[in-house]
């Protein structure tokens, strides 16, 4: 499953379960509760051959609560049961209906931006507060910066390939003869 989603757009992805195919009568579920308050979002795959095709329709998605969530995936063949994996995902405001300030950077984005902020000497109030491992960036030598900004742009471009299925540090370049 996906780490972040705007809500209001069609959710939509396949997963490929070798040993639980979709063919076999295998139902993959899934199952969102929101880490802080109450709510909670569930819903199935169907079949797509031996794959499970997750598609949620942006008119449903729409009515689902921004926050962190908690995620479960497990499929179900009658009575028999099976784990498949747990996460975290973050439902983002809907950005075609909201109103007021919104911020759709990952936390990565954010942080990368405060420390790049803090070097540059123009940080506002909020970004020299910002909080990373207990210290705010105030705390930190321009060494230390330095070194969490690397670590922190390696950790969104990690980020953004796995939001993209490409690396954003490759260049691909085709040349045709005329």
């Amino acid at each position: 499953m996906i780490s972040r989603f705007a809500i209001g757009a069609v959710l939509e992805f396949t997963t490929a379960l070798a040993d639980y195919p979709a063919s076999a009568g295998w139902v993959l579920n899934h199952r969102l509760v929101l880490k802080s308050g109450t709510g909670a979002i569930s819903f199935s795959a169907t079949a797509s051959g031996d794959q499970h095709l997750t598609s949620v329709p942006a008119v449903t998605t729409a009515a689902w609560a921004p926050g962190v969530y908690t995620w479960a995936s497990w499929v179900t063949k009658g009575s028999d049961v099976r784990d498949i994996a747990t996460g975290e995902i973050t439902l983002l405001p809907n950005p075609r209906t909201a109103t007021g300030s919104l911020d759709l950077r990952s936390e990565a984005q954010i942080a990368l931006d405060a420390v790049r902020a803090v070097i540059r000497g123009v940080a506002n109030a909020g970004q020299r507060s910002y909080t990373i491992n207990g210290r705010s960036l105030e705390r930190y030598s321009i060494t230390e910066l330095l070194q969490l900004e690397g670590k922190l742009g390696r950790d969104l471009a990690r980020e953004q390939q796995a939001a993209t299925g490409r690396n954003p540090r490759r260049l691909v370049a085709r040349v045709a003869r005329a």
